[in-house]
């Protein structure tokens, strides 16, 4: 990988990141300089086999996930639908699927992301790839893009996309690409790339980006994690092999981020896109209004260290009818959007009775005071100590271990039960096999007794 860095002292190029005892002067100069960072061998292969398992089940629809969005490739969208991975490119908005989000919550993710996004962290767009082999169309690669282009808020240097291989990534099966150093730049105009195999919905890409530009292919093992920048150019090329290349990402963002209007911007294309989705999906009218709702949610961290009770946020786009909103009836946005206990929304209440959606308060992030306030005021649901929310995982983890090892013990005596009359079954078969032979050929026709070879 050769990447240029600049011989500057560190307190002077620190734009990107924040004072922290994590990265190394050299990391933390690389990725001021460059937009990404590589670490390897972060994740383990226990943590990763987990989520693979748990995506293959999703795959074949033994688990249903609230709000999860399930992507097929535009070259196999059309074809016979296989309830397998075969199928499926990529999972978005895995939140709901405690599986599968504790990889927003593993520590050795989250020590980096505070590198970059303060203490306050919050999990803001997740996804699982599994990039299919290309079918001859080229549809399998990602046109070159910046991750800014799908996000309604800023400011883009408090946000970081953690991005973890699930197994071998290089060139033969599609690795990232990225631009270095074009972080430092604006956001771009993104547009549908005039690709002959088609694209897939929603993969725009940049047009006036210099081609000539530097670029490096990401080439990791199972569980390395690259960290870039929002802005950070990338993309990834086809996947040439016969395989699948899976990874899992998370997009985090501090606390004190706000949302923006995207009217009269290059993002107003996603939002134009996310309403023609909804519109199809749940068969809405054209009357629809797009906004934020926040789930509030304690991470209980693998490790017992100070990240163990540290409050993480979870976002995802809920729709909401207009007609819902301007109802005179005094109507709680975040029981419109889910019956979820956690959910809340920072709407006034008096322009939603009057109708008046362009008063309705836009920023919608909660500061960690705010937060706390507002599980206190619930009653139902106290903030606990670091020591007793350890203790109740401590006690949950040893029920499912005794669940599992009693499913598996009853699992063991069914198989031994079905072996056991399948043998007794055989021994029956041959004792009325035996018995019919020596009726028909050793008692009617004794001569046939020296011919029982051929029977």
């Amino acid at each position: 990988m050769r990447v240029l860095i600049k011989n500057t002292p560190v307190k002077e190029n620190t734009c990107y990141t924040t004072d922290n005892d994590v990265l190394t002067p050299e990391q933390r100069l690389f990725y001021e300089e460059n937009g990404f960072l590589l670490i390897k061998n972060l994740i383990p292969d226990e943590a990763i086999d987990r989520f693979r398992t748990e995506f293959e089940k999703i795959c074949r629809r033994e688990v249903k996930v609230p709000g999860l969005l399930v992507m097929r490739d535009v070259a196999i969208s059309k074809s016979e639908f296989l309830p397998d991975q075969s199928a499926v490119s990529k999972l978005q908005d895995f939140q709901e699927d405690q599986e599968l989000f504790r990889y927003c919550t593993l520590p050795q993710i989250l020590k980096y992301v505070e590198c970059f996004t303060g203490p306050n962290i919050m999990a803001m767009h997740t996804m699982l790839i599994n990039k299919p082999p290309d079918a001859g169309k080229k549809t399998s690669r990602h046109p070159m893009h910046q991750d800014l282009h799908y996000f309604p808020f800023r400011p883009a240097d408090h946000i970081v996309c953690a991005w973890t291989a699930m197994e071998r990534v290089d060139r033969s099966n599609g690795c990232l690409v990225v631009l270095p150093g074009t972080h430092k730049g604006t956001l771009k105009q993104h547009d549908y790339p005039d690709w002959e195999g088609g694209v897939n919905k929603m993969y725009h890409g940049i047009r006036d980006y210099d081609p000539d530009q530097q670029r490096v292919h990401l080439v990791m093992e199972k569980g390395d994690t690259v960290f870039f920048h929002p802005l950070l150019i990338h993309g990834s090329g086809m996947n040439r092999t016969q395989g699948f290349r899976k990874a899992i990402s998370c997009h985090y963002a501090s606390s004190d981020c706000y949302y923006i209007d995207v009217k009269g911007t290059s993002q107003e294309i996603i939002e134009q896109e996310v309403k023609e989705i909804a519109q199809r999906k749940y068969n809405a009218g054209s009357d629809i209004t797009l906004q934020w709702k926040e789930c509030t949610t304690f991470v209980k961290t693998e490790s017992e260290d100070e990240m163990s009770n540290k409050l993480l946020y979870c976002w995802y786009e809920c729709l909401y009818l207009s007609s819902l909103i301007n109802s005179t009836q005094s109507v709680s946005v975040s029981h419109i959007a889910n019956e979820a206990e956690s959910a809340a929304v920072r709407t006034d209440k008096s322009d939603i009775k009057t109708g008046d959606g362009e008063n309705m308060k836009k920023r919608i992030f909660m500061q960690e005071s705010e937060a706390a306030a507002f599980l206190k005021r619930r009653g139902r649901r106290s903030t606990k100590s670091k020591d007793e929310v350890n203790a109740e995982n401590r006690q949950r983890l040893a029920a499912d271990e005794r669940r599992r090892e009693y499913y598996e013990e009853q699992r063991n005596e069914f198989e031994n039960y079905v072996e056991e009359e399948r043998d007794e079954q055989q021994e029956r078969n041959r004792e009325k096999t035996e018995q019919w032979r020596e009726y028909h050929y050793d008692g009617l026709y004794p001569s046939y007794q020296y011919n029982r070879h051929h029977i």
